[in-house]
């Protein structure tokens, strides 16, 4: 408890000054805070210093975990497990980070699945009823979506939650094929729109420039970006690098601009679209994985593993050009989880980890939120 000293002390302070220490604090320890005294509150509760709270000071990534009956069986779907877990990894600095369990006991059902993520708050899905919810983890709030789309088609779609500043609230879009639907926050029917363009995504869906991006190949199996315009819902194609065939891929925003990350064999490379008109990518950083130093004891590679005991995760909110700290390497070895920082070429052991236990799925096994 803060003595009345001291609150009067921290009153004294200039405002900017007290919302920046402000924006350091978890934001589960902010709803407390809240009851300090009424310039907290007032300051708290303001819609901008929600803005300056979501700035990149800090990130937290979800993974997602389960445990295999037939460990051999790698490449069955994640989704029909029941013992499936979240860990959550908060990263500061390479300095300061910490690992804990997630947990997914929500009021509206168990065993719900992370679909997609925005600014703190999940998109859910309750695989057995098959019913969507966005849900703020840190509150326990949560609103049901309208159920008028076919329940069996909802674990086929790819999901995203994302903040559509034209209208200032939050949407739910899905994809399968050709077939796409939207729903916003409020509203209490779905849209649904076809794309001109058959597509299975590589990629998770990114916000960028008022338009959504992921990564797909379609047509002869070329890889594409596919973009949706938010304000007027027409889709477009721009070609891909030409020579990120059969490889593993991670697309992401810098400064704007969008950021392909491809791994292939031993190699590390990392694209940013800078003329979009005219099909222009730019390789901004390359590495050879398999020399990379420090790695753990007894490890071989760094390189992509089917059998989920390596993923490569891309930071949100990266907003200068030094791409060593844009991707991060996670490795399950034996029973402990290792996170590989290019920039620093440091191993550390963050969390022990069951080795019975995978990274579950493949370009959608991992989650951002906000601490």
């Amino acid at each position: 408890m803060i003595s009345t000293k001291k609150m009067i002390m921290f009153s004294s302070f200039p405002e900017d000054m007290i919302i920046c220490i402000l924006c350091r604090i978890p934001l589960k320890d902010l709803m407390r805070f809240k009851t300090v005294c009424k310039l907290w509150y007032s300051i708290i509760s303001d819609s901008n210093f929600h803005k300056f709270h979501l700035a990149p000071s800090q990130q937290e990534i979800i993974l997602r975990l389960t445990t295999l009956s037939q460990p051999e069986k790698y490449w069955v779907d994640v989704d029909l497990q029941e013992n499936i877990r979240y860990m959550s990894i908060h990263i500061q600095d390479r300095n300061n980070i910490r690992a804990e369990n997630f947990c997914m006991k929500f009021p509206p059902a168990d065993n719900l699945r992370i679909r997609a993520s925005c600014n703190g708050l999940l998109l859910l899905l309750e695989p057995y009823r098959r019913v969507l919810y966005i849900c703020n983890p840190v509150t326990a709030h949560y609103s049901k979506l309208p159920t008028k789309i076919r329940p069996r088609y909802l674990e086929r779609y790819y999901w995203t939650l994302f903040y559509d500043e034209t209208v200032g609230k939050y949407k739910t879009f899905g994809i399968i094929d050709k077939k796409c639907v939207m729903h916003t926050v409020g509203e209490k029917a779905w849209s649904t729109l076809d794309s001109p363009y058959f597509c299975k995504l590589n990629t998770s869906m990114v916000s960028a420039e008022k338009e959504l991006h992921w990564l797909g190949y379609g047509h002869r199996t070329k890889h594409w970006i596919f973009s949706v315009k938010l304000s007027t819902l027409e889709f477009s194609i721009t070609k891909a690098p030409a020579h990120i065939f059969k490889r593993h891929h991670l697309l992401s925003v810098v400064k704007g601009s969008l950021c392909l990350t491809s791994i292939s064999g031993n190699e590390l490379e990392i694209f940013v679209l800078e003329d979009r008109a005219n099909c222009i990518w730019t390789k901004y950083y390359s590495t050879d994985l398999q020399s990379l130093p420090n790695r753990p004891t007894s490890f071989t590679s760094f390189l992509y593993s089917p059998k989920r005991n390596i993923h490569h995760i891309n930071m949100r909110d990266i907003n200068c050009y030094d791409f060593s700290e844009l991707l991060k390497i996670f490795v399950h070895h034996e029973d402990k989880l290792f996170l590989y920082d290019l920039k620093s070429k440091e191993c550390m052991e963050i969390a022990p980890l069951s080795q019975q236990e995978v990274l579950a799925g493949y370009h959608f096994n991992y989650f951002y939120s906000r601490s």
